[in-house]
């Protein structure tokens, strides 16, 4: 059974975090959580790839293809058609035991072509940034903004959970050590949300749902 709004507004004041939610309002709809687009970006480099032997590779194989890419809140940049990236969410992400989670694309932009994740499911227990897989399936670029909100995360309540044990996955580590704890930086990143753009995308409008 998903969480509904009030359910999640609940949990928020309790055992999980999702943080910083810079506009709770419209970040928490009936069902889920609008989540944005973190400013940390992982491209692949292909020039010395001819394929991924998925039986063979090795974390460290994978690193050596990965190029990270920091960016401003705020910034600007294009997915190409059939191009994957990998990017970390905005938000700091602690689920607790109880709570599964699946992260999913938002239909507005799901309809332009893009895919967020291909492995969708957050473990109970998992604490960090979500790392998206984010696919353009369309034929043309699709323009993408850090910080606007692109993916949605639906909870359910796992019954009888066990601790999950604790993978470092290659992106993992640099995306979490973005994240900063502590009200004064949050206040910062408030202030540099409302600089952002004088009229930044809301996370939910009655004209386009999802």
């Amino acid at each position: 059974m998903f969480l509904a709004r009030s359910e999640i507004l609940e949990r928020l004041k309790g055992d999980l975090t999702i943080s910083p939610l810079l506009d709770r309002e419209q970040q928490v709809e009936n069902g889920s959580v609008n989540i944005r687009l973190g400013t940390s970006i992982v491209r692949f480099d292909r020039t010395q790839l001819g394929e991924w032997d998925t039986s063979t590779a090795t974390a460290a194989m994978v690193r050596k293809r990965q190029k990270l890419n920091r960016f401003m809140l705020g910034a600007q940049f294009y997915l190409h058609p059939g191009e994957l990236i990998l990017a970390s969410t905005f938000e700091y992400i602690a689920l607790p035991q109880g709570l599964a989670g699946f992260i999913l694309s938002r239909s507005r932009y799901g309809r332009a072509g893009l895919l967020v994740a291909t492995a969708v499911y957050v473990h109970p227990g998992w604490k960090g940034r979500l790392t998206l897989e984010l696919v353009n399936v369309s034929d043309m670029p699709i323009k993408l903004v850090c910080g606007y909100c692109i993916a949605q995360l639906l909870l359910t309540e796992v019954i009888g959970a066990a601790p999950m044990k604790q993978h470092l996955f290659p992106t993992q580590a640099a995306f979490t050590a973005d994240f900063a704890q502590g009200e004064e930086v949050v206040d910062k990143i408030k202030t540099m949300y409302d600089l952002m753009i004088r009229n930044p995308e809301p996370c939910r409008t009655a004209s386009a749902p999802g």
